[in-house]
């Protein structure tokens, strides 16, 4: 699909946050971390608010009048395409997914999405699991290459946090809100 820069010259509607952690000179990581980890979020939405149970038309009921924060398949969309490119872009791996209880249809269009950003970009690694997996992973794990992990706005909030702690710093990582002409 392409690299990061041009999804962003593209624009995005201002709905991906990436923040990515780094090694800090003169700062020793909590685990054994060597190459970077970069946390890419939604920045609009909100699961805790969206329908729990599947309808006819999830993608209807998700943008129904009174839905939250305006859920829908593109703020999944651009997540997906944007996980995958920074993937590219870093020589790393996607890792991760959502949580599945919350909400099946929330959590189910970013899975979907998921799923087609990888056949779209055959050469990236995808290791598709459960947020809560991802985040024991994150502690556990050790990779030869840099990891990008998708989330929903909930998950990433938390996990970004976690991520920049293990680099040794919250003010460590760059925050990069993505929206048109940026």
């Amino acid at each position: 699909m392409g690299s990061p820069n041009r999804i962003l010259r593209e624009g995005i509607d201002g709905k991906v946050i990436v923040r990515t952690g780094r090694r800090i000179p003169g700062v020793a990581p909590v685990v054994s971390l060597s190459h970077p980890v970069a946390v890419v979020r939604m920045a609009v939405g909100d699961a805790y608010g969206a329908p729990r149970a599947a309808t006819a038309n999830p993608v209807r009921e998700a943008n129904r009048p009174g839905a939250p924060n305006g859920i829908d398949r593109s703020v999944c969309q651009s997540v997906a395409e944007f996980a995958f490119a920074t993937a590219v872009s870093m020589g790393g791996l996607v890792y991760g997914g959502p949580k599945w209880t919350v909400s099946a249809v929330y959590e189910g269009m970013l899975k979907e999405e998921m799923d087609r950003a990888a056949s779209r970009h055959p050469d990236v690694t995808y290791h598709p699991m459960l947020i809560d997996a991802a985040y024991a992973g994150l502690m556990t794990e050790q990779w030869d290459c840099s990891v990008v992990i998708p989330t929903l706005n909930r998950d990433g909030d938390c996990l970004s946090d976690l991520v920049l702690a293990m680099f040794g710093s919250i003010a460590g990582a760059e925050v990069c809100p993505l929206g048109p002409g940026r």
